[in-house]
């Protein structure tokens, strides 16, 4: 069947989505090569029969700063951990950990020995299990989330990757650019710096070559939220809380005018009191009224403008009406006068299907506030 759910696009201001979370501290102790310790539950560790085995190093599990070395290892032995670390066994934990924590020279024998690795594994699950199961978010956010905050700030893009996400192509789009930027050999970028670092670097050169949206990104989560929400309220004929605050950036939008014309009269109000003032409209003073109460006249009275004894309708009082743009053309040209008084008429475009007509009458022609007048010329 076909999709008959309506389609909108909804125009939000950025400074409403939250930036995705940061763990500032975690990104810079990784950018100083500061490493994560799990500590060991064993004070005498040094004389422990599983030292040598489970990777336990100055009384605690040791984990470095991820490279992009190890990060290629932990392909190398399909770790489920790096891909789903919220659903792996706990051997999958402790056989990336194995990885993660050993010393170079032994990563080579570890990820060709899958018995090798278990007993490693094992090793490390007897000792430190606990301890893991404790930290284990800390654990999942060091290895899959801070290494590559630098990475995320660059442009969005859809993944491209074969069997391995990193592999040769991987070593010599990111690898290599960071070693001639960092003035160092590949190897050391590869095996040494800690990839959070390589990531920011390569992203900021690519920004300074003029590479658009290098940013921290918003939250995912909380941008689908307000999205929803935001969708909600248009096809319910509701205002959005920034239409309040800027109705000059964020105007009525066809969506909400068709879902409630009682909203075409409400925004021009909203709209002329913001023009006077330029602040923000308090939303308590122009409550959203239902479809069906729109009206044809205006009964709010819009407060003076400021005295100017060069020009005596600074003396008068403004009234804003919206009309299909297709009329706004002949009003433009039209000699319109309120309560019998003549007076000045500017049109603007909303930028939607409706155009706004402001009407500045002379001070005699003031009504009381919830008379209705009379508008000749329309």
């Amino acid at each position: 069947m076909p999709d008959t759910t309506k389609k909108i696009q909804v125009k939000i201001p950025v400074s409403v989505v939250p930036r995705a979370y940061v763990d500032y501290d975690a990104e810079a102790r990784q950018i100083l090569g500061f490493p994560l310790v799990i500590a060991c539950p064993d004070r005498a560790c040094s004389s422990c029969r599983l030292a040598e085995r489970c990777g336990c190093r100055s009384g605690g599990l040791v984990l470095q700063p991820l490279t992009a070395a190890r990060l290629i290892a932990l392909e190398l032995i399909s770790s489920p951990f790096f891909l789903h670390p919220d659903s792996c066994d706990p051997a999958d934990a402790a056989r990336a950990l194995v990885v993660l924590t050993a010393d170079r020279a032994d990563v080579a024998a570890l990820t060709a020995d899958p018995a090798l690795l278990s007993a490693r594994a094992d090793a490390l699950l007897e000792k430190f299990g606990a301890a893991i199961a404790d930290r284990y978010a800390e654990i999942v956010a060091w290895v899959r989330i801070v290494p590559f905050y630098g990475f995320n700030m660059g442009p969005d893009s859809p993944p491209q990757h074969g069997e391995f996400w990193f592999d040769g192509a991987f070593v010599g789009s990111v690898v290599a650019p960071a070693a001639r930027l960092m003035a160092t050999t590949v190897d050391r970028v590869l095996k040494e710096i800690p990839l959070c670092l390589v990531g920011h670097t390569v992203v900021q050169y690519a920004a300074s070559l003029g590479v658009k949206g290098i940013e921290r990104k918003p939250d995912r989560a909380a941008l689908k939220r307000i999205m929803a929400e935001a969708e909600a309220r248009e096809l319910a004929g509701q205002l959005h809380p920034w239409q309040y605050a800027d109705p000059v950036c964020f105007p009525l939008t066809d969506a909400q005018a068709a879902a409630n014309p009682a909203l075409i009269e409400l925004f021009a109000q909203i709209r002329a009191e913001y023009d006077r003032t330029h602040r923000p409209v308090d939303p308590a003073d122009y409550p959203v009224p239902s479809a069906g109460e729109a009206g044809q006249t205006s009964a709010v009275e819009a407060p003076p403008a400021a005295a100017d004894d060069s020009d005596p309708l600074r003396e008068s009082y403004g009234l804003t009406l919206c009309v299909s743009a297709t009329s706004a053309t002949q009003y433009a040209s039209s000699t319109v006068s309120v309560q019998g008084l003549p007076c000045c008429l500017s049109v603007e475009d909303a930028g939607t299907a409706f155009s706004t007509i402001t009407v500045q009458a002379q001070p005699a022609a003031r009504p009381a506030l919830g008379q209705e007048i009379t508008i000749h010329g329309f």
